[in-house]
């Protein structure tokens, strides 16, 4: 969990704000649960932290609220806490709503907290948890914080895997590999880029749909990454429009939903593949292997 919250330090960093991330020593090491959701719904409220926090400090804090030694089960509490623009009061109990916008001018500045806190709600109550919201933090006069809680179940034996971070770091694509990168939230762009760039290849961006369609039809292309949901032209009907036009790269859908209905949607539109947001260094390779 730790190396996908990494990156965001360098983010944060390029806005002079500081962004840190803690864990009480209580919190299980080994958990038997769903990670991808857990890590979607997590970089979702650092990103939001991000984008609508221009001075100060981010602060990610995960703790223990109850444990059941006997079931091998845990309720964690998940935390990020900013001193950004902050939630009217009025507003923070349907800012969690499909597309919500704070206010007129708070869109206008920052483009609205959109569809991911309503996905990410829906995701923390299929993990049996809660979500919420308090601006401003207790013991704190500006801000927001963001929580969300989940219940899991542990394993007392600490087999730890290899982190993903470390997974292959030596792997190379081949020279000149060209990858299109579609998407309109440019801190997935910016992560992406850089682990891609780490990797050999080539990384040209695109922040929409019709733009991805005229660069992807001008420009030769081993591999194009598009995201689904996108203002406009979505990831489904751009993919559809260059396969009607003859492109025959592989399209990976780039997308926070793996459920199976959302899977099928992408291919029928002419996908290949799909790399779940947020995507580990094992995903990533796994993809670029498999299509390369």
């Amino acid at each position: 969990m730790a190396s996908h919250l990494e990156p965001y330090k360098h983010l944060a960093g390029a806005k002079q704000v500081a962004f840190t991330y803690t864990f009480d020593d209580a919190v299980p090491k080994v958990i038997v649960g769903d990670p991808t959701r857990i890590n979607q719904v997590l970089i979702n409220l650092v990103s939001n932290a991000i984008k609508f926090t221009e001075t100060g400090s981010i602060r990610m804090h995960g703790s223990v609220l109850a444990v059941d030694e006997a079931e091998e089960a845990v309720e964690l509490l998940f935390t990020v806490t900013d001193t950004g623009i902050g939630i009217p009061a009025e507003k923070q109990a349907v800012i969690f709503e499909s597309f919500t916008q704070s206010d007129q001018t708070t869109s206008r500045k920052y483009g609205g907290f959109g569809l991911g806190l309503a996905i990410s709600k829906k995701l923390v109550r299929l993990m049996h948890g809660e979500m919420g919201v308090s601006s401003p933090p207790e013991r704190q006069g500006e801000g927001s914080s963001f929580w969300f809680s989940v219940k899991l179940n542990f394993v007392k034996s600490e087999e730890l895997a290899m982190d993903d971070d470390e997974y292959e770091l030596s792997y190379k694509v081949r020279d000149n590999y060209q990858v299109l990168v579609v998407d309109d939230n440019p801190i997935n762009v910016l992560l992406i880029q850089d682990v891609l760039e780490n990797y050999g290849a080539v990384v040209t961006t695109a922040e929409g749909g019709e733009e991805a369609v005229q660069i992807a039809l001008d420009n030769p292309f081993d591999l194009i990454l598009m995201d689904i949901q996108m203002p406009g032209v979505d990831g489904l009907e751009a993919s559809s429009r260059l396969r009607r036009a003859g492109l025959k790269s592989p399209i990976i859908a780039f997308s926070a939903n793996a459920y199976k209905d959302d899977i099928a949607k992408s291919m029928e539109a002419g996908m290949n593949d799909h790399l779940c947001k947020p995507f580990t260094n094992r995903d990533l390779v796994a993809i670029l292997k498999k299509w390369a």
